[in-house]
């Protein structure tokens, strides 16, 4: 029903934009991390794993954004 797609909308377009928070946050990790493993206190598997969330994240988004088009 029209409600239902209405309803599916909206939630894409909410999960969207947790997405852009999730990015933004993922981002700051991964500069963080950078930093941690110049400075010798953090693992190269540090850099990788915030890397991985951080590709996670936006895979998320476009997801969520394939979503809304498709609503």
């Amino acid at each position: 029903t029209v409600a239902e797609q209405l309803a599916a909308l909206g939630t894409a377009r909410a999960q969207a934009a947790a997405q852009q928070v999730a990015i933004a946050a993922g981002e700051e990790a991964l500069r963080v991390q950078r930093q941690r493993y110049q400075l010798g206190v953090s693992t190269v598997l540090d850099v990788l794993t915030a890397q991985t969330q951080l590709a996670q994240a936006r895979l998320q988004l476009a997801q969520a954004r394939f979503a809304a088009r498709a609503a």
